[in-house]
């Protein structure tokens, strides 16, 4: 949440109420395949799955030779977050450095030499470490944080930016013919409001589910 596949029917995830939209009308069929996040991105890699969402900062140099982007879909921000007792702690990435990180298994994260990564399957887990002092500090996506931060009561609080740019969709590079057509369709989506009609559903609804900042 709220990206990926719920158990909610009324919130299935951005991604899976925006691809249905988007491959409409730039007219590609199109299959679901629902893997967790590291096996996920094997599969990509092995030319098992086609295309995922990602933003271009995530991804090391190499990664980004390997494959096709689109325009972007919407702004995205990931941060140090901590517990409300380090809050001023994190205020600066460089005080993380040295120190165990809660991370997500399978995500890339351009600085984790300077860190000692703590992967967990999910960001669920990596809060729940948080509230266990597992470690003092994690790096996630803010509306994905604040969610799971209310959905296990566990408060906490965003500190630096570690990574702030703009959700795309990643194609392997065979599939380079079909950008402009995916453009032209996420061009439309922005201008008819279906994105921000989307983004504002979740992100109202975690403003509801959430009462730490």
């Amino acid at each position: 949440m709220p990206f990926d596949i719920t158990d909610d029917p009324n919130n299935p995830g951005i991604f899976i109420e925006l691809t249905p939209l988007l491959f409409q009308r730039a007219k590609i069929n199109f299959v679901y395949s629902y893997l967790p996040t590291k096996r996920a991105v094997k599969a990509l890699y092995a030319d098992e799955l086609d295309f995922d969402f990602v933003n271009p900062d995530w991804l090391s140099p190499d990664d980004k030779e390997r494959f096709v982007f689109s325009d972007a879909l919407f702004q995205i921000s990931e941060y140090f977050i901590s517990l409300p007792v380090h809050a001023k702690s994190y205020l600066q990435a460089s005080s993380a450095y040295g120190k165990p990180v809660g991370t997500v298994s399978g995500y890339y994260y351009y600085d984790d030499e300077h860190f000692k990564r703590v992967d967990f399957r999910s960001e669920s887990e990596v809060i729940l470490g948080l509230a266990k002092k597992r470690y003092d500090v994690a790096i996630m996506e803010q509306f994905a944080a604040r969610y799971w931060s209310a959905k296990h009561h566990v408060p906490i609080s965003l500190g630096s930016i570690h990574t702030q740019g703009y959700m795309v969709m990643r194609l392997r590079a065979e599939y380079s013919h079909l950008v402009p057509d995916i453009n032209k369709a996420i061009n439309s989506l922005k201008q008819n409001g279906e994105i921000q009609r989307i983004l504002l559903h979740y992100t109202n609804h975690q403003d509801r589910l959430s009462s730490y900042e």
